[in-house]
């Protein structure tokens, strides 16, 4: 049987998830912003806020107590992909 073994103490392997959306995009000057709480940014179609603002803020907030990060990738007219990633073993390294 194979074992894994990382290739060096500090590698702690991690699961990247995505989700992606087909709106307008987001500016990249905003990427740093919708993760903040109630942070948002109007459409311009409608110039209306589409959200509380917080569900973005707890994905983070979440990431971060784990170890791990998110952010978006999006594209002006196309839509974004918004990425969480979560280190696959706990903070310190050992399991079991």
């Amino acid at each position: 049987m194979n074992e894994y073994k990382p290739c060096s103490k500090d590698f702690n392997p991690s699961f990247p998830r995505g989700g992606r959306d087909t709106g307008e995009g987001i500016p990249e000057e905003y990427y740093d912003r919708i993760f903040e709480k109630f942070g948002q940014v109007e459409t311009r179609k409608s110039g209306r806020k589409m959200s509380t603002g917080l569900g973005l803020t707890f994905c983070k907030m979440v990431a971060e107590a784990h170890g791990g990060a998110t952010w978006v990738e999006s594209e002006l007219g196309k839509g974004s992909t918004f990425w969480v990633r979560v280190p696959l073993q706990p903070l310190g390294g050992e399991t079991g």
